[in-house]
This record gives structure tokens, sequence and C-alpha cells, in this order.
């Protein structure tokens, strides 16, 4: 896509892509340590130039204009692309400050407070300063989001500490009751780290048991369950509450990136803009992300697991010597 973009073999009025994010795609390909990186790399481009790519897939198939919008495109439309610029620091900065800590600061010099500073967004589509101010907000986490060198440090700090959670419902309650049952072993699993599940069939037999409405399972990184064990019918709250905490141990890893050096209500406030930008950057997008993962890799491995076993079984059968006929 890279190539593509920037129209290899032809002369420089034909690209499409900028000498700057064509170094910086580069080189996240060329530092990528799997497949998870490279897809993050291509979402990148994908979002910062969907409009190139819609004119593709119109030119290849003669298709009418995509109606889904890319990320830029969406900014635009309302306004939120210039305004995000009040916030001091773009995405693809906090990313560096991630990977290389301390390369790029916050630009602290404005006097307005943002929801202040939102009354320039206000119009037909943002009707008021507080929905203009959350607005940018999202527009801003969706640049967090798709940033790879944020998805980069996510994805291996979740890898490091995420644990899996089960409760069972009220059909599991009922159902689960001795310990012969397939699923007792997994009833009331607080805090089981992932790699714990490794080298074993375990994950095929809890998502049977999820599957067939005997237990719920929730991915965390807090290791804090308030589970009332004489009343199901507050686990959806926990769970909830247990998704913000997960998604606060990960924003306190990076807030400190784009949190500015200036004293004073002023960047106080907009550190704070930053900080809920980055809050629903991570517990919107990037957690759901990585959970999906971490339960591919999990169901994989376990299916694994089991035709290893399965090969190994059927070779000892096979890696029998003949009967003697004398």
């Amino acid at each position: 896509m890279v190539r593509r973009l920037k129209g290899e073999g032809v002369d420089d009025s034909t690209r499409e892509i900028s000498h700057e994010d064509e170094a910086y795609a580069s080189e996240l390909i060329a530092s990528a340590s799997g497949v998870e990186d490279i897809m993050d790399v291509t979402e990148w481009l994908q979002a910062h130039y969907a409009d190139v790519i819609q004119k593709w897939s119109r030119e290849r198939a003669g298709m009418k204009r995509v109606q889904n919008l890319g990320l830029k495109e969406r900014a635009k439309r309302n306004g939120t692309d210039r305004f995000v610029e009040r916030f001091g620091i773009t995405a693809r900065q906090v990313g560096d400050n991630v990977s290389t800590p301390g390369r790029h600061t916050v630009d602290s010099n404005t006097s307005e407070m943002p929801l202040d500073a939102a009354h320039e967004l206000v119009g037909t589509e943002l009707v008021s300063p507080d929905i203009a101010l959350k607005a940018a907000k999202a527009t801003f986490a969706s640049m967090l989001e798709l940033d790879p060198q944020l998805r980069r440090f996510v994805r291996a700090y979740c890898d490091e500490h995420v644990c899996v959670v089960v409760r069972p419902t009220d059909k599991g309650l009922r159902e689960v009751t001795h310990d012969e049952h397939p699923a007792f072993a997994f009833k009331f699993l607080k805090q089981k780290p992932v790699a714990e599940f490794m080298g074993s069939a375990q994950f095929i037999e809890l998502e049977k048991a999820v599957h067939d409405g005997l237990l719920r399972m929730q991915l965390s990184l807090s290791g804090e369950y308030r589970f009332d064990n004489h009343d199901l019918r507050t686990d959806d709250a926990v769970f909830s509450e247990d998704r913000d905490r997960s998604a606060r141990a990960v924003t306190v890893q990076l807030d400190e990136h784009m949190r500015s050096s200036a004293s004073g209500d002023v960047a106080a406030a907009w550190d704070t803009v930053r900080s809920d930008a980055l809050f629903m950057a991570v517990r919107d997008h990037l957690l759901p992300q990585m959970w999906r993962e971490t339960v591919q890799k999990l169901h994989q491995q376990a299916f694994d697991y089991v035709a290893d076993a399965c090969r190994r079984s059927l070779e000892q059968r096979i890696d029998v010597q003949a009967a003697r006929t004398s």
C-alpha cells in the first residue's frame, strides 16, 4: 500500500502520500514484530488516506462513492480537525513519546479554557460548546487509537498483564453444581493469567461453557473484583466497573507522554481534555481490539494443542512393529 500511495516508478507529482508519512509507515513496518503490527500500519494508512483508497476502488470497479468516511474526512466535515491542533500535541507525537520518552513536548501556548475555545466549532452539526468539545475529544481519541506505536505499547502491556475473569450465569449456577462438570473448574475464576491457559485445551472447554450459556467471561487488567456470589444481578455493574479500571490501568501508563509541563488552571484543563480522549481511545477502541486478538490467540493455541495431541496419539498407534508370522 505504501508503494502504491507514493506512486513508485513515476514522478513526484503523482504521489498520494507525504514523504513524512511514507517514512513513518516504512519505519514501523521494518520494526514490526508480528502480523498485528503490520495490520496496525495498514489501518492507519486506510484511515488517513481513505479518500485516495476509495478513488482507487472507484477506478477499478466503477463503483459509486463509498459512504464510510475516513478519519480525516469526518474531522474536516465537522471542523474538529483544526480544533484538535489546540490540544498541543498530535497522536503521532504521543506515539513517538511512548517509543522515545521526551521526544516531543506539549505546546501550551493558549490562554483559553477548552470549553471557551470550543465555541468556534458551534454550527449546524455541533450545536453547543459542550457537544463540540465532546466531538473534538472523540476525534482525538480516534487519532490516538489508530497510531501504530500506541497500539504496539498497549498490545505488549496487555500480553504481560491480562487475566481472565469468569462468572456463572443463572443457568450455570443451577447446572454446574459438582466437580465432575467440565465447567466447574472455571465457575468462579477470578484472576487467571492468560499465560496459564497455554499448553492445554482449557480455553476450548471455557469457550464451550460460555457458548452454552453457563458462564460469562471477561478479560481484565485491574485485579479488583467486587462480585456478590449471592446476587448475580450485580455482575453487569461489576464487569462495567472493571472495564473502566482496566482502561485506567493503561491510561496511567500513557498519560505522562501527553501531559503539559505548564502550570495553571488553563494548562490543567487541557491536560484533562487530552486524558479524557486517551481514556476513550483505550476503553472504547484499543482494549476491545486487544481482547479480540487475545481470545483468537487462546482459541488457536488450544486447538493446536488438541491437534498435536491427536497427532502424537496416532503416531504411537502407527509406530508399532508388525506382528511376526512365525
